[in-house]
């Protein structure tokens, strides 16, 4: 049986906290500006992008086809002149760059705000604002930024820069090029549950019971301790609440803490397999 454990996090600063476990990513696919080819400055706030291309994310320069070009013989995407060559497909990688406008809400004041990139291909680097956030070289994995620091005030204009390189013959099947997977912003209080930071185990599992094991890391980007109540709820896949428990803590300035729960189920007709967060 599969079940879906949920978070809400409860302080002194927001008691209308209840729904954030399930609201605070947003998706962040739409509105993002594209061009093929290595442009100077073109992470700065003042560059003009309004000649790039509009396009939803997830992209994928690497399949559209390439217009035709004298001396070189290409079909649709394909190219003998690729930078991967047989390995890659034929097809063309080189250089993109990604830039999206955006501004905060009114609610969004005194939020932590992070973006999460569920891949991009493949050595790429990210501004905001003209601040360099980080590079990520490897296209399969899963990787973060806390914007935070760089965001403008809620209503004002933010730009967001993704540069990325694909030099070809760095894989042995199709890999495409560009940010090819899905974005979102996460958007939590001061006070919240650490990205990737929760661990569920099972022990004593039988036919007819179950006791589930949830440690999970909170962060805490307050200015002042702030007394924090988390409610963990297990939910059944139709929905149901099976189980729940809560506990409290002192969180402290710039802190992280992990606190521990268990929860015993009873009455479980199927083995429970695996818990998602």
């Amino acid at each position: 049986m599969l079940f879906v454990v949920s978070f809400v996090i409860f302080s002194s600063c927001s008691r209308k906290g209840n729904k954030l476990g399930f609201e605070r990513e947003r998706s962040f696919n739409a509105g993002w500006k594209f061009t093929h080819s290595d442009v100077p400055s073109a992470e700065l706030g003042n560059f003009d992008d309004s000649s790039w291309r509009d396009i939803i994310l997830p992209h994928d320069w690497s399949i559209e086809d390439l217009p035709e070009k004298e001396g070189i013989k290409q079909i649709g995407p394909f190219s003998e002149n690729s930078e991967g060559g047989a390995p890659t497909g034929h097809v063309v990688g080189g250089i993109g760059w990604y830039r999206k406008h955006f501004a905060l809400d009114k609610g969004d004041k005194n939020k932590n705000i992070n973006i999460l990139f569920d891949g991009v291909y493949m050595d790429a680097d990210f501004w905001l604002n003209g601040q360099h956030l980080g590079t990520h070289p490897y296209g399969y994995t899963a990787f973060a930024f806390d914007l935070t620091p760089y965001l403008k005030p809620p209503g004002e204009d933010n730009i967001l820069a993704v540069r990325i390189k694909n030099e070809g013959k760095n894989s042995r099947w199709y890999n495409g090029s560009g940010i090819y997977r899905n974005v979102v912003l996460i958007k939590t209080n001061p006070v919240f549950v650490d990205l990737w930071g929760t661990q569920i185990t099972t022990s004593d599992v039988s036919k007819e019971k179950v006791k589930v094991g949830i440690k999970t890391k909170l962060i805490s980007k307050s200015q002042a301790e702030v007394p924090v109540e988390v409610l963990v709820s297990i939910l059944n896949p139709a929905g149901v609440k099976v189980g729940e428990t809560r506990n409290k803590i002192q969180s402290l300035p710039g802190n992280s803490v992990v606190v521990g729960f268990w929860i015993s189920l009873e009455k479980i007709k199927y083995r429970v397999y695996q818990a998602i967060v």
